[in-house]
């Protein structure tokens, strides 16, 4: 991904836990978010980057790296993060209560599931 405006680059997440070879332009946060050995500043930077990968055991990276994007953004971690703001807020999140507003369909509406 080369967009220095999208903040989390998610198609870079979900290609390293397909097991595709990240190449993450080096964006404010990048390092925070993607492991550095994978983020390149030029383009320059990223031939070399794809030389590297290319001559590299990429089963083993591509498992390590499915690992990686599964370990940092489980579910749980979301919701723990969630409950983490909610918490801050004063707000007990094992007792907040979500209250649905969706209305029933309409009859001449088909739901998704019928299409499984």
């Amino acid at each position: 991904s080369t967009s220095l405006f999208e903040s989390f680059h998610y198609s870079i997440a979900e290609g390293m836990a397909s097991g595709v070879m990240p190449l993450v332009h080096a964006w404010p946060g990048a390092d925070y978010t993607y492991p550095k050995e994978y983020l390149f500043d030029t383009p320059n930077d990223c031939v070399k980057l794809v030389k590297r990968l290319m001559n590299a055991d990429r089963k083993k990276l591509a498992l390590e790296n499915h690992q990686y994007i599964a370990r940092r953004f489980s579910l749980e971690q979301q919701v723990q993060g969630f409950n983490t703001v909610i918490d801050s807020l004063g707000i007990k999140a094992s007792t907040a209560k979500a209250t649905s507003r969706r209305k029933k369909p309409s009859p001449d509406v088909v739901e998704s599931s019928e299409f499984r």
